[in-house]
């Protein structure tokens, strides 16, 4: 069932459901999971819970939106096609679940003071200690492995606001922290942001926890116990 949207540019695209069990055919889609699990935050991409794609030919690569309430990423066809891409996109968008934005109204994480700045009419003024130490890293290392991942949003920064801004900062910290040469890449070059990832991750897997064990009592009280809740 193919279905009509709008994004925040106003450009109209169709998508088709899949679901993960179709993307993994992807190498990038294969290669984020592996990331994903390795760093231990693959209940993050459990979490999603609707997989749509678009044909159309469309200005992102990815997309995470609330769809009747279900976390959904919406991928484009043409970023699937590039395993880089794929594998960047998938990251990312789960780091938006992973951060729970709600839109409008900011995310868990990228809400954090270490991430706190202003941006207004494209000048960005980096002011928590994270913000600032990716954004001096960007001005003075430019062909870093971090800084080439950050021109989205430093440079890339169409309609984006300052609570968006922090939004895809953190995502785009999420997805490159999610891999171990650059986990050790932030270790040896961002130590701040090195630290404030591994708090982060900490905390959101500790919601995950905190989530199935619910869902196990829940389940327990209705009768049913799932196995692998």
């Amino acid at each position: 069932t193919s279905q009509e949207w709008k994004d925040n540019d106003g450009n109209t695209f169709k998508t088709q459901p899949t679901n993960l069990a179709k993307l993994v055919k992807y190498t990038g889609i294969t290669n984020g999971l592996k990331h994903l699990q390795k760093a231990g935050l693959i209940s993050n991409v459990q979490n999603i819970e609707s997989w749509l794609v678009t044909n159309d030919n469309v200005p992102w690569d990815g997309m995470f939106a609330l769809v009747d309430g279900k976390p959904t990423i919406i991928f484009s066809q043409a970023a699937l096609n590039d395993q880089y891409t794929a594998t960047i996109t998938l990251m990312h968008e789960v780091g938006h679940g992973a951060d729970n934005v709600v839109d409008g109204q900011g995310g868990t994480y990228s809400s954090s003071p270490e991430l706190n700045l202003t941006f207004n009419n494209g000048s960005l003024r980096p002011v928590g200690a994270v913000a600032r130490e990716v954004y001096n890293h960007f001005i003075n290392e430019p062909d870093s492995p971090l800084s080439q991942m950050m021109v989205y949003p430093f440079v890339d920064n169409k309609g984006l606001n300052s609570d968006s801004m922090r939004e895809e900062i953190f995502a785009q910290l999420y997805a490159f922290n999610g891999m171990e040469q650059a986990r050790l890449f932030l270790k040896d070059n961002l130590p701040l942001t090195s630290a404030f990832m591994e708090r982060t991750n900490a905390k959101i897997k500790q919601a995950a926890t905190s989530t199935q064990t619910a869902g196990a009592v829940q389940g327990a009280k209705s009768g049913q116990v799932q196995a692998g809740v």
